[in-house]
């Protein structure tokens, strides 16, 4: 699933009529980015869930991937492969997959949806990816989430900025990253960095 947020400077006085619970699809390149770091904390079988699949834009790429991609949202967009009946992530209680991989929602849904896929993901040893601002790590009461958490393995920074809206004009303001946990991760986080692909 793919936000832009309600207080984005990127999205202030545009003209472009705001969507719906701020959906907007995550570019397919963006996922295609995270993919090889994926591969690195998670075995191919693995199941991986993306919690607001929304149209299916992340979920589609991963599914070229990943066999077993469960895909829900707390909306039904129209994505033939969600499992049917609204799904408020923030509110399950367990999960008996692997990975958890979304855009969550801004502000403090964000922090939210963090701590709900390490709680759902971390009595089996899984593995959460994020994406989010570049900057979202610098947040003083965010350390615990990064610095001072276990199971923190790695930032993969985009070295381009994704254009959300479709047909917009003008640069894309904000650097984002994927961001990374692995509960059986035994180093210290690492930096990296992905290319845009074609």
């Amino acid at each position: 699933m793919g936000f832009i947020h309600a207080n984005d400077a990127a999205m202030s006085n545009l003209g472009y009529e705001r969507a719906e619970l701020d959906f907007y699809p995550t570019p397919s390149d963006v996922t295609e980015a995270l993919v090889p770091f994926l591969m690195l904390h998670q075995h191919a079988h693995a199941e991986v869930w993306e919690p607001g699949c929304g149209t299916g834009a992340m979920s589609e790429v991963l599914c070229r991937y990943f066999p077993n991609v469960r895909s829900t949202d707390i909306k039904d967009y129209g994505y033939d492969k969600m499992i049917p009946g609204s799904r408020d992530f923030l509110a399950q209680t367990e999960y008996d997959g692997h990975s958890i991989v979304t855009n969550p929602p801004f502000g403090k849904l964000a922090e939210k949806f963090i701590r709900k896929a390490l709680e759902l993901t971390q009595p089996h040893g899984g593995v959460v990816a994020m994406l989010l601002r570049k900057e979202y790590d610098s947040a003083k009461t965010r350390s615990p989430l990064f610095k001072d958490h276990p199971a923190f393995a790695r930032e993969v920074v985009l070295l381009w900025r994704p254009r959300w809206i479709a047909g917009s004009k003008g640069a894309p303001r904000h650097n984002y990253s994927w961001f990374i946990w692995d509960w059986n991760w035994r180093r210290e986080p690492v930096k990296s960095y992905a290319l845009r692909g074609k």
